[in-house]
């Protein structure tokens, strides 16, 4: 095999072909691959039995060109009696040209799948056919990567301590590089508190191409609202550049989305960020369709569906709700069956711009906007 098979920015030299024989295999000390090999793991359960606070059951550290296919990865939780966030079941540390394929991530103590470091950021990984389950954190945390590609992957039914999220994309350090990152065709549902959560740094490096979200489901996150509106499918704390796109569905969440550009306590807002959200459907989530906090920079909604949001019983929620920021734009979308307003811009918000949009259906009105700027057009 070569990684020249994998997606076109994942490549390297061949690879030495590594195949484990089909089974069931309790290990008392991490699995270390080297580099330039393809480990195949179809048909075998690997088990960690160590009870070591920041153990891991496959490490990836410091090395390059490995391909991981197959194999149901357990971090066995159960027997860790001490409390941590640091034990992971796959942990990829500053590597280069990593692939994880059709393979299972579970019971860790920490996180499913960790990848990144203090600083020097992985590079060029791939998930493909991934699907990370019952972990305690995190079905995965990236902390620092250049070039990330999660395909066809699936993150369900984790959290039991911070931030008990499906996915995350959290940096350790404000210079740690978090670029070039997309999740295609993903699922991200049942997790405790949240489906999919972005927190960056005040201080973090401008992304060039930033964060993609593409035909994704994010579904029935953050159900008991542990976190208020900070639980939900999609929680964005201090974006840079995020985009929502082609078809991507949040349904059946505590809130659809989240956003909030500056967080409580930072001492120097963070740079204006962008938020874009397009050809999106958002509905039937139990409060708002999107909740916009704390100065946000810049907004867009295009050509998205958000209908029927509100569920909880006797609720006014609204289809989007923007209690701090400006420059949002609504285009082309519909707002429609809240039980309070289609768009809610409170006192002081300012430029905000709905165009072509469809607001009928909504038990409070089609739009709050006392002491507010909002142009509809």
């Amino acid at each position: 095999a070569t990684l020249a098979a994998l997606p076109p920015f994942v490549q390297g030299t061949a690879l030495r072909s590594v195949t484990v024989i089909p089974g069931r295999y309790l290990r008392r000390s991490r699995i270390l691959v080297p580099p330039g090999v393809q480990l195949i793991a179809t048909g075998c359960t690997f088990i960690l039995q160590s009870t070591g606070k920041e153990d891991s059951l496959l490490e990836i550290r410091d090395t390059r060109d490995i391909m991981i296919e197959g194999g149901i990865w357990d971090g066995n939780k159960a027997i860790v009696k001490a409390k941590t966030e640091f034990r992971h079941t796959i942990r990829v540390v500053n590597s280069d040209r990593i692939s994880l394929k059709n393979l299972v991530a579970q019971n860790a103590k920490g996180d499913g799948i960790y990848i990144g470091s203090q600083l020097n950021p992985c590079r060029d990984v791939v998930l493909e056919g991934v699907r990370c389950t019952k972990n305690h954190r995190d079905g995965l945390s990236v902390t620092a990567c250049d070039g990330l590609r999660v395909i066809r992957s699936r993150f369900h039914a984790n959290g039991g301590t911070a931030p008990m999220s499906g996915a995350v994309i959290e940096p350790n350090a404000e210079a740690a590089v978090v670029d070039n990152i997309l999740f295609d065709e993903c699922s991200f549902d049942n997790n405790l508190d949240r489906g999919f959560l972005v927190k960056m740094r005040v201080g973090a490096p401008t992304p060039v191409t930033g964060i993609e979200l593409r035909n994704c489901d994010f579904v029935r996150n953050g159900r008991t609202g542990k976190n208020g509106t900070l639980s939900g499918g999609l929680v964005l704390l201090r974006p840079r550049l995020v985009k929502v796109t082609k078809g991507s569905w949040i349904s059946g969440n505590q809130v659809g989305v989240f956003v909030q550009g500056t967080r409580p306590g930072d001492k120097a807002p963070a740079p204006d960020g962008l938020v874009v959200i397009d050809a999106t459907t958002i509905d039937s989530n139990l409060k708002d369709g999107i909740f916009i906090s704390n100065r946000i920079g810049h907004l867009e909604v295009n050509a998205s569906k958000i209908n029927s949001n509100s569920r909880k019983k006797k609720s006014r929620y609204n289809g989007i709700r923007i209690q701090q920021g400006y420059d949002v734009k609504i285009t082309d979308s519909q707002l429609r069956k809240h039980g309070g307003y289609g768009v809610r811009a409170d006192k002081k918000v300012r430029g905000v711009v709905i165009t072509r949009s469809v607001l009928t259906g909504n038990k409070k009105g089609a739009i709050y906007k006392k002491g507010a700027s909002v142009t509809v057009r």
